[in-house]
């Protein structure tokens, strides 16, 4: 009966829904991006299981199918509450009582590239206006955890929209990063591209005290087939070198990479690819930040062992 499918499928939503949510919740495993998806499917799940039991029972307990109807309902309604408030005992996110909230606190990796491709969800979480202001937050938080000091600019206008400037003693340069978040693939119209080549001239020649100027980062979701030539033109006429790279890339370095990276490197890698920055250069980076470290680690492992020896 149509009832008893739509109880079943409802319940059966409950139970896959619990058991995915009770082993994320107890960290059995790590995959929180997938915790909001399954406790809307409970809580919807739960509630389509309660809404058999309104609509066909009534508040004395009398069902239109018999008293056994009745029962299955009710159980099924009970139960499905308690596995909703047995999931809900396992803390998601523990919290220090004693832990005051900042900045990086804010980083979340997983929404970059939905921010850059104003993905619906993104939308509605933060408002449609309010979609670049969070991608640009994000991606300043994302540089200054490499090592940059980001400065921001002004929103929304044709300027760049972050200026970074390397905290690394070993390579000085200023970076100038902007950020644009489009549902279609990003073509660098060319009033912006008009304002680009401005800005970089009026950027190079306010830069006295500051690091030079070596790069112009775009980042976005993705890049129109026309973009590279535009860029090209761009990085002719400014004399400085323009590469556009999408956001998951970045968030893909960052999550691949401990502590902050060597921005030589970054610079090196992001200057010797082409204007379309392949993903392939976040392995690159990867790589050679893997070896720089191993060779480190062992220079310092036979410091302490020779140091061991020592009166």
């Amino acid at each position: 009966m149509e009832w008893s499918r739509q109880l079943l499928t409802e319940f059966v939503g409950v139970l896959q829904a619990a058991r995915a949510l009770y082993l994320l919740r107890r960290r059995d495993i790590e995959n929180e991006m997938w915790v909001d998806s399954f406790e809307r499917i409970l809580a919807d799940s739960t509630l389509g299981v309660y809404h058999v039991l309104e609509t066909l029972v009534t508040a004395e307990g009398d069902c239109q199918y018999g008293m056994e109807a009745a029962m299955l309902i009710r159980r099924l309604t009970g139960f499905s509450l308690h596995l909703q408030s047995s999931v809900f005992r396992w803390p998601s996110r523990p919290w220090s009582e004693t832990h005051a909230s900042g900045p990086f606190s804010l980083l979340r990796l997983p929404e970059l590239q939905l921010l850059a491709s104003q993905d619906q969800q993104m939308r509605q979480l933060y408002g449609p206006k309010m979609v670049e202001k969070a991608f640009e937050s994000q991606l300043a938080l994302l540089m200054q955890s490499l090592g940059f000091y980001v400065i921001k600019t002004r929103t929304g206008e044709r300027t760049v929209d972050l200026v970074c400037i390397s905290g690394d003693p070993t390579s000085s340069f200023t970076m100038m990063l902007e950020a644009k978040t489009t549902k279609a693939a990003y073509a660098l119209p060319t009033k912006d591209e008009r304002a680009l080549t401005e800005y970089i001239a009026a950027v190079q020649e306010g830069l006295t005290t500051s690091p030079k100027l070596g790069l112009v980062l775009m980042v976005g979701s993705a890049a129109s087939k026309t973009l590279g030539s535009r860029l090209r033109r761009v990085e002719t006429n400014s004399g400085v070198a323009v590469r556009f790279c999408r956001a998951q890339e970045l968030a893909t370095l960052r999550e691949s990479v401990l502590g902050p990276l060597p921005l030589a490197l970054l610079k090196e890698e992001l200057l010797s690819a082409p204007n379309i920055v392949p993903a392939s250069f976040v392995k690159n980076i990867v790589r050679k930040t893997n070896e720089r470290h191993a060779a480190q680690e062992t220079l310092v492992r036979t410091f302490l062992g020779t140091s061991t020896n020592l009166p």
